[in-house]
């Protein structure tokens, strides 16, 4: 039995104005930690983020020229942003043909600066050139600063399928700016702070506690407040990535995709009208009332859960959840199909067991699901995501 072993290691940086002239991260790692030395470095754009601070692209422009002279190959590109980024492979060809275009190698250095969506098609790009050239990402949403952009997964949306095509490939580093997050609109704030929810829920009740206390500053967009959730979900997430003992999922548990089966539905569903925090928000609220209703967390635990969620601006609910399929059930539903073909293999559940602790189930009562979700309705019905975030 031959057993290969890749040790793999990034940081991630927590700073304030990463183009500012006064800011050394960026040139202190590229130039003292990056072994063998970069041949090539370019810089990638979101458009959301360009056009919410157009001065971004020049002032970055500036700051590699002057850092790294003539490695610093081109001019800043902006690619499409948000998840229209990931629909189908023609972004990800465009980000290609420019790595050929300047003669980018596996010792070239690609920047990433965008959300989620559009770090998840960067990695995919820069990971399958040449079998992969070097990835920093500067997440600038609060989902990718606290949960995506510091993981390890990269991948795009086909033929209608949320992440179907993707690569585990970590980045070389991360830098999470939250001065990047200044000009994100309520609605997006708030996408990111459903995914810290999620983690403390099955992590850390303290941090969970911690949330509930601040949900009254979040739902009116505090800075601070936002930014010292977003930091502590970073952790929590980058700790289970690194301690959890399957960095790759080639298990059958995914604790992180708590509540996911329902929000990757829900997105695909809506044709992405709904963002895929609002989805996890409806997802972990869904999935923590069918636990109290299995008896695995008690009632009212799972009533602060869905308080947290809405008390943060978060919807509890979206119309799109009221179709049903031929046979008179949730259409949602066939999520639970859709989740387990994603994974392989047998349907990997995570439920709250407690608040703070998880437990892995692989089968799903589906009248008390149902029951679940009648619920849910029951309490979040009304409020579109829009109306919610208003």
């Amino acid at each position: 039995m031959q057993r290969v072993e890749i040790p793999f290691e990034y940081p991630v940086y927590f700073t304030r104005n990463i183009f500012s002239p006064e800011n050394r991260i960026l040139r202190n790692f590229m130039e003292a930690q990056l072994d063998p030395p970069f041949v090539r470095v370019g810089i990638w754009f979101d458009r959301g983020l360009v056009d919410a601070q157009p001065h971004l692209p020049a002032l970055a422009a500036g700051k590699l020229c002057e850092e790294f002279g003539d490695r610093f190959v081109a001019d800043p590109t902006v690619f499409t942003g948000g998840e229209a980024v990931k629909n189908g492979l023609s972004s990800c060809k465009a980000m290609i043909d420019y790595l050929m275009r300047y003669g980018f190698c596996r010792h070239s250095v690609i920047i990433g600066v965008g959300g989620g969506a559009f770090l998840d098609a960067a990695g995919f790009a820069t990971s399958l050139f040449h079998r992969g050239v070097r990835f920093i990402r500067l997440p600038s949403t609060t989902l990718a600063q606290g949960d995506s952009g510091v993981g390890v997964k990269n991948g795009i949306n086909y033929a209608g399928k949320k992440n179907l095509l993707g690569v585990f490939a970590p980045p070389v580093a991360v830098i999470n700016d939250f001065e990047l997050l200044r000009s994100l609109p309520p609605r997006l704030i708030k996408d990111g702070i459903a995914e810290a929810i999620k983690v403390a829920v099955i992590r850390d009740r303290h941090f969970f506690e911690r949330i509930e206390s601040l949900a009254p500053a979040i739902a009116a967009n505090d800075f601070d407040a936002v930014c010292e959730v977003v930091r502590a979900s970073a952790l929590l997430h980058m700790q289970h990535i690194a301690s959890g003992g399957d960095p790759f999922e080639r298990g059958q548990g995914r604790p992180l995709d708590f509540g996911h089966w329902l929000a990757h539905r829900l997105e695909s569903d809506s044709g992405f009208r709904v963002r895929h925090g609002e989805g996890v928000g409806i997802g972990i609220c869904v999935d923590s009332i069918y636990a109290a209703m299995k008896g695995l967390i008690r009632e009212e635990e799972a009533m602060r859960i869905c308080a947290c969620v809405r008390g943060c601006g978060l919807p509890l609910w979206d119309h799109v959840l009221n179709a049903s399929d031929a046979g008179g059930k949730p259409a949602i539903l066939a999520g639970l199909e859709d989740f387990r073909e994603h994974l392989g293999g047998r349907l990997s559940i995570t439920l709250p067991q407690g608040l703070g602790d998880k437990i892995e189930v692989h089968e799903i009562d589906i009248q008390l699901m149902i029951r679940a979700l009648e619920r849910l309705r029951g309490e979040g019905e009304g409020a579109t995501p829009e109306e919610t975030m208003a």
